[in-house]
């Protein structure tokens, strides 16, 4: 056999993507927190970054805004307006809750407490509120013939209790108590949290740096640790859901016609421009100008990677609003909805879409919502033409049906199904298993009361 070897050509198309482009996707997928510590981190290394503030695009969106209102009782989503409709906790749910935070604390009692310890503690247990806050006055216990001595060490025992802050009678002092827990005795953290709270919660660190005379590092970090502190000591009791610092990233309003609007919040997100006056030093050498170029391009592609990355969040949440309009305006079920719809829609990857979701929330008037929580599975139904209902919406409807059962007769998967289909909606039951266990849902046999 005779073998020859003739020259050929192959075309082979490649895609690279480069190191400023993974960079880029990184920062698409920081969340507020994250990416400002990122550009803290650039301002740091690069002396001609400059950092400035945000102006406020959403008033009262800021975090110390979102912290007055979880430390007044607003819970975890937004105060409501008054078209939103209300979800009230019923009695005996905030009933449990409480009976479930005052065993704990009850539980923590040293035996060796004498009788009137324990009814001046007892009487103090009463007297929290849902956050865990102490909420009576020091002179109506007094006017029930208990020493102000006594008292005072009975509320200093209810603050050693965990969790901590508990029995606090205000904001400063549940993040005071929480320092003192972690053994922290620098000044510049009391004194912060006494007077300059607001302020660092809006980026104001070198005014408070130029007032504490200190460092603004140092201001900045004593910030990050108060972020990492709990102002709602109950949290957790009754309730799966333990506190997070949450900052919206877009806010949707909706004006006078109904239409909605979508603004996205810069609070938090500080401006980056460039230093003028390292630039005027250029000229000193080539080396220096070699230097400035470099750090000047950096700079300009970060204040160019943060205006792509505005517009990508924005864009992605503009089509998903297309599909979710009726949840926005009048609070209807969300629709099925998946991130490859909203991928080819824009022209762009998946995992962009991905990455533009990723730890970001969003605010509206019916609350604070992760962004991913608008993107939802549907369940398709056999033998049917339509789209399918959406897997949160399936959820919800399982977990009324739940509720509104007998606690003596609860419903089986199978009843379940049952009264889907009586709504109209067809389902497997491995289906209904799956949904149920994923909303911590035991089943029949567990959920029986006797």
């Amino acid at each position: 056999m005779d073998y020859q070897l003739t020259p050929s050509q192959e075309l082979l198309l490649k895609q690279t993507i480069s190191m400023q482009q993974i960079e880029y996707l990184k920062l698409l997928e920081m969340n507020t927190i994250e990416l400002e510590k990122y550009l803290y981190s650039i301002y740091e290394e690069n002396p001609i970054v400059e950092l400035n503030q945000s102006s406020p695009s959403v008033e009262g969106s800021d975090f110390f805004s979102w912290l007055n209102q979880n430390v007044s009782g607003a819970g975890y989503q937004s105060v409501p307006d008054e078209e939103a409709p209300v979800e009230k906790a019923s009695p005996n749910q905030i009933l449990d809750e409480k009976k479930n935070l005052l065993s704990h604390l009850k539980n923590q009692f040293d035996f060796s407490l004498r009788e009137i310890d324990l009814s001046l503690l007892n009487i103090l247990l009463a007297s929290l509120d849902k956050r865990g806050y102490l909420i009576i006055k020091e002179e109506e216990i007094l006017k029930k013939g208990y020493e102000k001595e006594l008292l005072q060490e009975a509320i200093g025992y209810l603050q050693s209790l965990e969790p901590a802050g508990i029995g606090a009678r205000n904001l400063k002092e549940c993040l005071s108590i929480q320092l003192k827990r972690k053994e922290i005795q620098d000044p510049l953290y009391f004194a912060i949290i006494e007077h300059y709270l607001e302020d660092i919660s809006r980026g104001y660190f070198q005014k408070v740096a130029k007032a504490l005379k200190c460092d603004v590092k140092r201001v900045r970090r004593i910030y990050e640790e108060i972020q990492k502190l709990n102002p709602i000591p109950s949290s957790g009791f009754g309730s799966d859901t333990s506190f997070h610092s949450i900052v919206p990233d877009i806010t949707v309003t909706k004006d006078q016609n109904g239409e909605l609007h979508i603004l996205y919040n810069k609070n938090f997100e500080k401006e980056v421009s460039i230093n003028q006056r390292y630039l005027n030093l250029a000229s000193e050498s080539q080396e220096v100008e070699d230097y400035i170029k470099e750090k000047a391009s950096q700079a300009m592609w970060v204040m160019k990677s943060l205006h792509s990355r505005q517009k990508t969040i924005e864009n992605v949440v503009s089509e998903m609003m297309k599909v979710q309009k009726e949840f926005f305006i009048q609070g209807d079920p969300l629709k099925p909805l998946n991130m490859v719809e909203v991928a080819e829609r824009l022209s762009i990857h998946e995992s962009t879409v991905s990455r533009a979701i990723s730890g970001k929330y969003l605010e509206c008037r019916q609350g604070v919502f992760p962004l991913k929580y608008f993107f939802t599975g549907k369940v398709v139904q056999p033998g049917s033409q339509e789209e399918g209902v959406s897997s949160v919406d399936l959820k919800n409807r399982i977990t009324e049906i739940v509720l509104q059962e007998d606690p003596k007769k609860p419903y089986s998967d199978s009843a379940i199904i049952k009264i889907l289909e009586e709504d109209g909606v067809q389902v497997a039951r491995r289906t209904v298993a799956k949904y149920r266990s994923e909303l911590g849902i035991p089943s029949s046999s567990m959920r029986k009361k006797c």
